[in-house]
């Protein structure tokens, strides 16, 4: 997350003239993005078990509804957040090109808007506290392999 705030913030830096270093940081931010996006795949699987874990009911079907329909809400909020950009640097669909001063605007939007929605997702991911070793010992505790005494002494912290 921190590569991907960074070449954003890079570009917004250098600027778009240099094409091949635009490509670049655009590369390199995507390809960056990669890794939340598994992590935020993983994250739901995780926390079925620990709720299964914790409560000794499995739900799994709420948790992965929940997670399409945040996945389809953030997507719904970015088309709309998109089309307030358009609104705010006053996009005129009809005309041939942007003006400067629209390209700017719309550039400046392009930069910053990724790096605020990274650094709110940050903190979220500091404080998931579920390590995959844990996980794995509660996932054996609900299948029966161990019991849930040998699961708390196995666990790295108390959950």
């Amino acid at each position: 997350m921190f590569i991907f705030m960074g070449s954003y913030l890079t570009l917004f830096i250098v600027g778009y003239e240099i094409k091949w270093l635009l490509v670049i940081l655009f590369v390199l931010a995507l390809d960056s993005a990669i890794l939340p996006s598994i992590l935020m795949g993983a994250i739901p699987a995780d926390c079925v078990e620990y709720g299964h874990y914790a409560t000794g009911v499995r739900k799994e079907g709420i948790t992965f509804a929940l997670q399409t329909f945040t996945s389809k809400f953030c997507a719904s909020m970015a088309i709309a957040i998109a089309g307030l950009l358009l609104i705010l640097i006053k996009h005129d669909g009809e005309a041939a090109a942007m003006t400067l001063e629209q390209q700017r605007g719309l550039f400046i939007g392009m930069t910053w808007l990724p790096i605020i929605g990274q650094s709110l997702g940050l903190p979220f991911l500091f404080m998931y506290k579920l390590r995959d070793r844990d996980v794995q010992v509660m996932a054996d505790a609900n299948s029966g392999k161990i019991s849930r005494e040998e699961a708390e002494k196995l666990m790295s912290r108390h959950y």
